[in-house]
């Protein structure tokens, strides 16, 4: 019975410790949870640009379409963002400029997604990129014809 006792008392402890530890990691991200929609979508665009942000003058930090030093975290970004809440999901997907860095890789690889799949996210992108201005990056092995599924997406 003693022993019962001590462990109750061991996991009342770990539970003040826990509420505590709670508490001090609302008081640091409770806040963003207040940030307007339009605040949110420039650190998405900040988060999108982080490599050109250590290059680019100050001046152009909230440009909205500048081109990032890293294209690959750039089309990668936007993806990420959307898996931390369904708010972030809700405000990136319908936040074009985070989606106007477009990268189509058409090489067949041992990549962890089929060509149809990465098709298929390409569309959804160009589809989220809406009618601001892209910025297109396609990766061929050989010179290939552009499959029809591409050409109407890219006439829009």
């Amino acid at each position: 019975m003693e022993a019962l006792r001590i462990q109750y008392h061991k996991l009342l402890q770990q539970h003040v410790t826990l509420d505590r530890d709670r508490e001090d990691l609302r008081a640091v991200f409770g806040g963003i949870r207040e940030f307007p929609n339009e605040i949110l979508e420039h650190i998405f665009v900040l988060a999108r640009n982080n490599e050109a942000m250590q290059t680019a003058p100050s001046t152009h930090l909230f440009v909205q379409n500048s081109l990032p030093a890293n294209g690959k975290a750039a089309r990668v970004a936007p993806w990420n963002i959307c898996q931390v809440s369904r708010r972030w999901n809700a405000v990136a997907t319908g936040y074009p400029y985070l989606w106007c860095f477009l990268g189509l890789d058409l090489i067949e690889s041992e990549s962890f997604r089929s060509l149809s799949e990465r098709k298929r996210l390409f569309a959804l992108q160009l589809t989220r990129a809406s009618n601001v201005e892209v910025h297109l990056s396609l990766a061929v092995s050989r010179i290939i014809s552009l499959d029809p599924w591409l050409l109407p997406s890219l006439t829009r």
